[in-house]
């Protein structure tokens, strides 16, 4: 189970892209994450994973969650 601080929302449609400080290495297509309030949230799309396009962006990630999500925090791997 791992926490990680939430950087930056953006309404996409009924959906949230949040940008996330972390590489991003245990997100993938479809894994429910959890926010602060133990509400769970199933992610629709990895979009960019730390390190891909510059030094800057190693430790952040870009994934886009299921509703509207307005979280400081997201747990991924806690059942």
């Amino acid at each position: 189970m791992a926490t990680y601080n939430v950087l930056d929302t953006m309404a996409m449609g009924k959906d949230t892209a949040v940008v996330l400080e972390c590489r991003g290495n245990e997100f993938s297509n479809g894994i429910m994450i959890k926010d602060e309030n133990n509400q769970e949230y199933t992610v629709l799309s990895v979009g960019l994973v730390g390190g891909r396009h510059d030094k800057t962006s190693y430790d952040k990630t870009t994934i886009l969650i299921e509703g509207s999500f307005t979280s400081k925090k997201i747990t991924v791997g806690a059942r």
